[in-house]
């Protein structure tokens, strides 16, 4: 999935793990992801989920309620993105995940100097390119800072 796109779906997600999934690229980005996600979790015996076997039956509903009405539709998006999680190969955004992880949750603001720690704190090299795409990856991703871009003023 290309950047702009794969941002697009990041603002688009609901749930922060949603977002931090997207930024990792542990998804291909189709709108069926969660739900097959979470029936591969029911059924991996070395992953607990808990609540993880109701997906199976909110799949088999929503699969019994299609063929009751006819909607061939749903199983050929199913057969399509069971196909891009099959031909997916990760490119994940290291920086973008790792902000998205330290603004969990996104409800509140978040001051440059503790993220910039943060980064500094999971090995990232601090330097003036990873600051200024630090900061148009909190904007991009409408993440509210404390403070401005910018060196202080005296």
């Amino acid at each position: 999935m290309k950047t702009r796109e794969r941002l697009g779906r990041i603002k688009e997600a609901k749930f922060d793990h949603e977002k931090l999934w997207l930024a990792r690229d542990v998804v291909p980005g189709t709108e069926l992801d969660m739900k097959i996600v979470a029936v591969c979790q029911a059924k991996d015996p070395k992953i607990y989920v808990q609540g993880a076997m109701g997906a199976i039956i909110d799949l088999g509903e929503e699969l019994a309620e299609a063929i009751r009405t006819g909607n061939a539709e749903l199983f050929r998006q199913y057969a399509d993105a069971i196909e891009a999680h099959k031909r997916h190969k990760p490119v994940p955004e290291k920086l973008r995940a790792a902000i998205i992880r330290y603004c969990i949750p996104s409800n509140r603001s978040f001051a440059m100097r503790d993220i910039h720690a943060e980064l500094k704190r999971r090995r990232f090299v601090i330097d003036a390119a990873l600051i200024t795409n630090s900061w148009r990856i909190v904007k991009e991703l409408g993440i509210k800072t404390i403070g401005k871009p910018g060196r202080p003023r005296k």
